[in-house]
C-alpha cells in the first residue's frame, strides 16, 4: 500500500480538521528493549528497510493518537540488525511500541479564491499533532473562498506529493465523498479510524465498490455518458487510435455511442474478423532506423510479413513514398535494393503493402484501440482532422474527500456505505432486514427505473454484393 493521501474537513468555527495519512506496512518494525527518555538509539525487531539518505528517514513512534508519539529522524548509518540512531526521543517507549515511516512532518495551509491550488496562498504551516487522531488548525485573520493543504518534511525540505482538493470553506457539497463518509459513519454511530477498517481508505474503497454495484445493473447509465471526446488527429498512415483509458469496454463497440472524422458522419462498426477480411494481404510495420534520400538499404521494425521482393508505401508524415525494392532479409527485417527512396524516411514512420487507401468509413475495435478500414492518405483533406468519439465511462474511482461520486443519488451511496459499516462491524453478513440495506436497495431499483439515456440504438444492415464482399 503507497502512503495515502492529505485530507481534511472544514468544521465550524474555520476550524480545518486535517486526517492523518494512512500509513503502508513497510517498512515497520517495534521496539524490543525499553527506550528512556532523551535516547538517541532505539532496539528494533528488524531494521530493514529504513535509509539515513536525505537527512535519513522519519518514523513514527507509537501510533497516531497515542499522547506520547512523536516523530523522529534516522540519526546514524544504518548496520542490517535490530538497531536504529535517531534524533534524541522526547518520551521514553515500551516494548512493542510500534515504528514506522512517515514522509512528512509538518503541513502546509492554503487559501485561495478558487477551487484550485494555482495562485493560492500559504497561511502557515503547523506540526502534525500525532499524540491526536487528527491535527487541527483554527483560521484567524483573512478568510479564503477555498482552503488546501499539503504535507512537507521540515528537513532536507520534500513534499508529501501535490496539494489536497481544495474545498470550499461552505465545506463539502452533498455529492463529495468527505460528506457521504461523514453523514454515513453518524448513521451508524462509528469512528473514522486512521487506518485499517474503518479508516478513509477504506471508505473510498467501499464506495467504489458501491458504485460499481450500481453501474453494473444497466449496460448503459446516461450519467455515464462521455460527448465529444478529442481522441486525436488523423496523421498520414496511420493504423489506429488508442481509446480513452476510462471507456466501460475497450474490446467491443459496445461502450461507443458515437466515432467519427472532423464534421462527418459517424463511421460503422465492424466485427475484428471483417476487419481482417479487408486487411487479407496486407503487411504493416514502421521503420526501424532513420534512413536519407536515395539510401539503397532500409531496416523495418518487422519485415517477416512483406513480400520477398516489390514495393510498399512509407508515410512520411507529409507524403507517401512508393518505394521499389528487390530484397527482403526477413531475419534482420533489412530491405536491401531499394530505388525510388525520394524523401528519406524516420523511425517509427508508417510502412504499409498492399493496404487500402483514402477516408475511413468503418472501424473496429481490439486491444484498446480504433482500427479504420481504409489507410488514411491525401485525399479528401482528411490530414490533421479530429477525431471524435462518444462513449460510455467507467465509474471514476475517487480517493479523496474532495471527489464527486458518479451515481447521481447519493444518498443511495451513502446507504451503500452504512451498509457497509454495519457488516463489517456483525462480522461480514449483511442483514436482509437491515434498514440501511432495504433503502440503498430501493433507491438503486428508483435509479434503473427513471433512468432514460436520451440515446438511440439503431442497427445498420451489413450489405453483400454477389462475391460475398461487404460494403
Amino acid at each position: 500500500m503507497a502512503y495515502s493521501s492529505l485530507q481534511f474537513q472544514l468544521l465550524r468555527d474555520n476550524v480545518l480538521r486535517i486526517n492523518h495519512p494512512e500509513l503502508p506496512a513497510t517498512p515497520s518494525t517495534y521496539i524490543t528493549s525499553a527506550s528512556a527518555a532523551a535516547a538517541t538509539t532505539l532496539t528494533v525487531r528488524d531494521n530493514a528497510g529504513f535509509s539515513n539518505s536525505l537527512g535519513g528517514d522519519m518514523l513514527l513512534i507509537g501510533n497516531f493518537g497515542d499522547e506520547q508519539a512523536e516523530i523522529k529522524e534516522v540519526d546514524g548509518a544504518i548496520t542490517a540488525g535490530t538497531s536504529l540512531t535517531v534524533t534524541a526521543a522526547t518520551f521514553a517507549h515500551p516494548i512493542n511500541t510500534p515504528v514506522r515511516k512517515i514522509i512528512f512532518d509538518q503541513i502546509e495551509i492554503y487559501g485561495n479564491s478558487s477551487a484550485s491550488s494555482s495562485g493560492s496562498t500559504l497561511i502557515t504551516t503547523i506540526n502534525i499533532d500525532v499524540s491526536s487522531p487528527y491535527t487541527e488548525y483554527i483560521v484567524t485573520g483573512t478568510t479564503y473562498a477555498f482552503y488546501g493543504i499539503r504535507g512537507i518534511r521540515s528537513t532536507a525540505t520534500t513534499y508529501q506529493g501535490g496539494y489536497s482538493d481544495f474545498i470550499a470553506a461552505a465545506g463539502f457539497s452533498t455529492d463529495t465523498v468527505g460528506f457521504l463518509i461523514q453523514q454515513a459513519f453518524d448513521a451508524c454511530g462509528e469512528q473514522i479510524r486512521p487506518e485499517g477498517r474503518f479508516s478513509r481508505q477504506w471508505a473510498y474503497d467501499q464506495i467504489f465498490l458501491g458504485e460499481q454495484d450500481i453501474a453494473k445493473e444497466l449496460k448503459q447509465w446516461s450519467w455515464l455518458q462521455e460527448f465529444e471526446y478529442d481522441a486525436g488527429n488523423i496523421t498520414l498512415g496511420m493504423r489506429s487510435v488508442a481509446l480513452p483509458t476510462d471507456i466501460d469496454d475497450d474490446n467491443t463497440s459496445k461502450s461507443i455511442l458515437g466515432l467519427r472524422i472532423g464534421k462527418d458522419v459517424n463511421l460503422t462498426y465492424v466485427s475484428k474478423s471483417e476487419y481482417e477480411y479487408l486487411f487479407q494481404d496486407v503487411a504493416y510495420t514502421t521503420v526501424a532506423t532513420t534512413y536519407a534520400a536515395g539510401a539503397t538499404t532500409i531496416v523495418l521494425t518487422d519485415s517477416r510479413d512483406f513480400d520477398a521482393s516489390g514495393s510498399f508505401n512509407v508515410y512520411t508524415g507529409t507524403s507517401i513514398d512508393d518505394i521499389s525494392y528487390t530484397t527482403n532479409t526477413k531475419s534482420t527485417s533489412t530491405i536491401t535494393g531499394v530505388t525510388d527512396n525520394d524523401s528519406g524516411g524516420t523511425a517509427l514512420e508508417p510502412v504499409w503493402q498492399g493496404e487500402p487507401q483514402g477516408k475511413p468509413s468503418r472501424y473496429t475495435i481490439y486491444e484498446g484501440s480504433v482500427y479504420f478500414d481504409t489507410v488514411p492518405d491525401n485525399t479528401a483533406n482528411l490530414i490533421g482532422l479530429n477525431i471524435w468519439l462518444d462513449y460510455y465511462k467507467k465509474v471514476t474511482r475517487v480517493n479523496t474527500d474532495g471527489d464527486s461520486i458518479s451515481v447521481p443519488d447519493a444518498y443511495c451511496v451513502q446507504l451503500w456505505l452504512e451498509s457497509m459499516i454495519k457488516k463489517h462491524k456483525s462480522g461480514g453478513m449483511i442483514d436482509p432486514n437491515d434498514s440501511s440495506y432495504i433503502g440503498y436497495l430501493q433507491r438503486k431499483k428508483r435509479l434503473i427505473d427513471n433512468e432514460i439515456s436520451g440515446q438511440k440504438m439503431s442497427l445498420v444492415p451489413m450489405l453483400v454484393d454477389e462475391y460475398d464482399e461487404v460494403y
